[in-house]
């Protein structure tokens, strides 16, 4: 199984000592775990604009350079618009950056690991775990 890693997660990882997660984490390979493009580019904004810019940048680039990238392809974007068409269909809403990370992992038919169930489970058949708990 390959998993899909929410910025809220890698952020927890990078910044904040979570035994539970570090040993969630470490029950798997590397390899089983990807990052979305748009994952990075939060963790980027995120750490410029953070008061120790500089090092929070080097614990992020030193953090993904871990795991493999996936791209937000025209499968995902298909995905996407499903997904935001079934949310509106039942008067729900969703972030849209994390609607893009939605449409990545259920693209790539990885599981989202995330600690922001509640928002993530309104996307069905999406699978998700949380590694905080």
């Amino acid at each position: 199984m390959r998993y899909v890693l929410d910025t809220n997660i890698c952020i927890y990882l990078i910044e904040k000592d979570y035994p539970i997660l570090r040993a969630n984490l470490a029950a798997h390979r590397p390899s089983e775990i990807r990052l979305p493009a748009l994952v990075l580019a939060e963790l980027m904004v995120g750490a410029q604009e953070s008061a120790f810019r500089d090092k929070v940048i080097r614990a992020t680039n030193a953090f993904v350079a871990q795991f493999e990238f996936i791209d937000f392809t025209p499968e995902c974007a298909a995905g996407y618009a499903a997904i935001r068409n079934d949310l509106r269909s039942r008067s729900l809403k969703m972030n849209p950056n994390d609607l893009m990370i939605a449409a990545t992992a259920f693209a790539y038919g990885h599981t989202l690991v995330t600690n922001n169930v509640k928002d993530f489970s309104r996307v069905e058949g999406l699978r998700i775990e949380n590694w905080t708990e």
